[in-house]
């Protein structure tokens, strides 16, 4: 029988990191951001904020997220507003679901298909110096009413 050898171990080698150097990048410009709340298996998602003079219309669509036939309402009261990053509060002066509108305090409801979006709109008298809200708020209900608010909203003019 023959000897068999095992090489002894040499040394471990050593691993040097190579270090090189990152490549400067141009940013790219951020999407537009979505403002989108969804509850009570409804998605609410903000499309704009327009601006003609003094006068700004803020556009959603509201989804219905469900296999079934919905109501929605959605209010128009003191507490259904827009805010200022100074605090001044700008009350809806209508508000617009589908062909049907709202001119005085009280609520608009409409029926929702599953899955088809339906266009309100949010009608506003405000400064025409004020380019941002600091946030929307209103009032919606399919069973418990509850307030909604969207913040840090770009009014862009037309």
């Amino acid at each position: 029988p023959g000897i068999i050898t095992i090489p002894t171990p040499t040394a471990t080698p050593t691993i040097t990191p190579v270090v090189t150097s990152t490549p400067k990048t141009t940013p790219t410009p951020k999407a537009k951001e979505q403002k989108i709340i969804e509850t009570d298996n409804f998605k609410f998602q903000l499309q704009n904020c327009e601006r003609i003079r003094t006068k700004v219309v803020c556009s959603m669509l509201i989804t219905n997220l469900t296999d079934n036939v919905r109501d929605i309402y959605l209010y128009m009261y003191s507490d259904d507003r827009a805010t200022d990053s100074s605090g001044n509060i700008y009350n809806f002066s209508r508000l617009q679901i589908g062909n049907r509108n709202r001119t005085s305090s009280g609520s608009l409801n409409t029926k929702l298909s599953p899955g088809l979006p339906i266009k309100a709109n949010f009608y506003l008298e405000i400064p025409e110096d004020i380019k941002k809200l600091a946030g929307l708020e209103f009032s919606c209900r399919s069973g418990n009413k509850k307030t909604l608010a969207m913040r840090n909203i770009s009014i862009v003019s037309n």
